[in-house]
């Protein structure tokens, strides 16, 4: 079967044929194909079919699920990157092939990668082994008493105790609440902004640990808007 979308036409001419951004089992499976999706990611999303919809965007498609293969349509977020790597890992899928974008496939190779789950079709750059390696600052981070204060101070009595213990803390609970009101205040999608306060957060752990000035909370700019190309591909259900 091929992985290429189908060339579409416009303006009386034909659109050359593009790889899916696609995922894909390596290894037999025996029986009906494994359609298991993980709980904490069913509320983000609404499923139409094989096709599951933005749970905040009903018109966007985010991805279809074949079972055995998954692919996804631009623009392709980091949330449903890590959630179709999240999607294969309960599934017990221990090694993937990855086509399409070198966007997506990044984007798949880092979360695949941090989850020890190999991937074929992608050779990954010195921006991925970066982005590994502080994806490991941030797990190493954890062991951390001082980032564990931070993160499992939920009221404001456990910010207090945590401070007095850790003065430290006082600029990182500063640093995260102007995250979140950044967040709230520029940000529309309740994924994307989730997102945004938890790589932060993520960001000032490893700043904690490591002696590392703390971040400050900043928006980056939108990317373009998808060609209208690109919108009838991601409308499409294979």
């Amino acid at each position: 079967m091929s992985n290429e979308a189908p060339a579409l036409p416009e303006g009386g001419r034909t659109v050359n044929k593009r790889p899916l951004n696609e995922i894909r089992r390596i290894g037999g499976e025996q029986g009906s194909p494994d359609r298991t999706i993980p709980e904490h990611l069913k509320p983000h999303y609404h499923q139409d079919g094989n096709a599951f919809r933005s749970a905040y965007r009903p018109d966007r498609i985010e991805f279809v699920d074949r079972g055995s293969r998954m692919h996804a349509y631009y623009p392709i977020s980091t949330f449903t990157a890590r959630a179709l790597i999240d999607i294969a890992q309960a599934r017990g899928w221990k090694e993937i092939e990855v086509t399409g974008s070198k966007q997506f496939q990044q984007a798949i190779y880092v979360e695949a990668t941090s989850k020890d789950l190999g991937v074929r079709g992608y050779e990954p750059t010195q921006k991925d082994a970066e982005i590994l390696q502080r994806r490991a600052e941030r797990r190493e981070s954890e062991k951390n008493p001082m980032v564990q204060a931070f993160l499992h101070a939920e009221s404001k009595k456990d910010r207090d105790d945590a401070v007095k213990k850790y003065p430290e803390l006082k600029a990182a609970f500063l640093a995260d609440a102007a995250a979140k009101a950044v967040a709230e205040a520029k940000i529309d999608s309740k994924k994307a902004a989730e997102m945004f306060v938890s790589r932060f957060r993520d960001s000032i752990a490893i700043a904690l640990h490591t002696g590392r000035s703390l971040p400050a909370a900043e928006v980056k700019a939108e990317r373009p808007r998808p060609s209208k190309v690109e919108e009838r591909d991601r409308g499409s259900t294979r």
